[in-house]
């Protein structure tokens, strides 16, 4: 095997036992977690029936904290707080059924982040799906919704929808694999950089950046050669997607988006079509990962491309605070709610 290629077939193999060690630890632990979810539940459930029932002042939790602490002496999570915390687990869950159904998979702490960080029922049901489907800890949890998954992943630019030939389920399942703003972690990031010190970086990382994408990706080699008559090119970054059965191809760039860079990108992807696809893939996929873009060009670009391309940043960080301007680029309600549908 040469080093610098893994197959496909090394990644997936290793891909699969961190993912089977990952679902080995949830399940020892989601018996127990499972009770102290529905416990909590039943918690909320009778102090807020009560509440409302007696006309009770809500200061009766006070009271319940101090009995059960008694009661129950040594044993913790009847603070206060914590059935404060109950009442409002069950009151903001009680009325959506499927979400109702779905917390107790995931542990009691994860469910009092997503409940205290989450702003609406629809990213809510976005992290307690990546805590089930990926077997989130708690600090993983608190990374992502840190970092904006939900968002980064809505705002991805790419024409997708439009060029995939495949089933409408799985263009919405796809949609949220691509982020419009990917963290590659620079050896040198306070210095000034070039695109082979961001290949290095993924390289050097390349397990979690593989992961990071949901584990669908394989990696196949970097500075890939390419030929077209008496010409020779390099793909900076060569990928196999599983579920979609093409390569993709990953160009990086340090300077802003371009739109010289589309049309570079849509050349590998041709040649790769021509060169390297079997009968039986689908056209190759292209993901330009560039320092900054102007969303409106990029808008208007990926209207009139016909081949399947994703534009995205890295590390700019922007959405630590969510501005009315990407607000107002956010999917409908009713379209998130579609691609969530698929998210499983």
């Amino acid at each position: 095997m040469q080093n610098n290629i893994i197959s496909p077939e090394y990644t997936s193999t290793f891909q699969a036992l961190v993912l089977r060690v990952k679902q080995a630890q949830y399940t020892a632990l989601k018996a127990f977690s499972t009770e102290k979810v529905l416990m909590a539940w039943d918690f909320g459930k009778l102090i807020s029936e009560q509440i409302k029932t007696h006309n009770w002042g809500d200061a009766v939790v006070v009271n319940l904290a101090k009995d059960l602490q008694i009661e129950f002496a040594g044993v913790s999570g009847f603070s206060e707080r914590n059935l404060r915390r109950m009442k409002l687990f069950y009151e903001t869950y009680s009325q959506n059924e499927k979400l109702a159904l779905m917390v107790s998979e995931i542990s009691w702490s994860n469910n009092l982040i997503i409940l205290e960080k989450c702003k609406n029922h629809l990213e809510a049901e976005f992290y307690i799906k990546k805590c089930i489907n990926n077997g989130w800890s708690k600090y993983d949890l608190q990374r992502n919704i840190t970092d904006k998954l939900f968002e980064n992943n809505l705002l991805a630019q790419n024409n997708f929808d439009k060029t995939l030939v495949v089933s409408e389920e799985v263009k919405q399942r796809i949609a949220w694999e691509f982020r419009d703003d990917m963290g590659i972690e620079l050896i040198n990031g306070e210095n000034p950089f070039a695109e082979k010190e961001i290949e290095e970086s993924i390289m050097a990382n390349l397990n979690a950046f593989l992961l990071s994408m949901e584990g669908k990706f394989s990696f196949v080699g970097r500075q890939v050669e390419l030929t077209a008559g008496d010409e020779k090119f390099f793909v900076d970054l060569l990928f196999y997607h599983f579920e979609l059965n093409c390569f993709v191809v990953m160009e990086l760039k340090a300077s802003k988006f371009k739109p010289e860079h589309l049309g570079q990108i849509q050349g590998y992807m041709a040649i790769i079509d021509q060169t390297k696809r079997r009968e039986s893939m689908n056209p190759t996929i292209g993901i330009l990962v560039c320092k900054d873009k102007n969303r409106i060009l990029v808008e208007y670009l990926l209207e009139k491309t016909t081949q399947p391309v994703g534009i995205a940043t890295f590390n700019n960080k922007k959405y630590t605070e969510l501005g009315d301007e990407l607000k107002k680029l956010l999917p409908s309600e009713e379209e998130i709610a579609k691609r969530l549908a698929n998210l499983d």
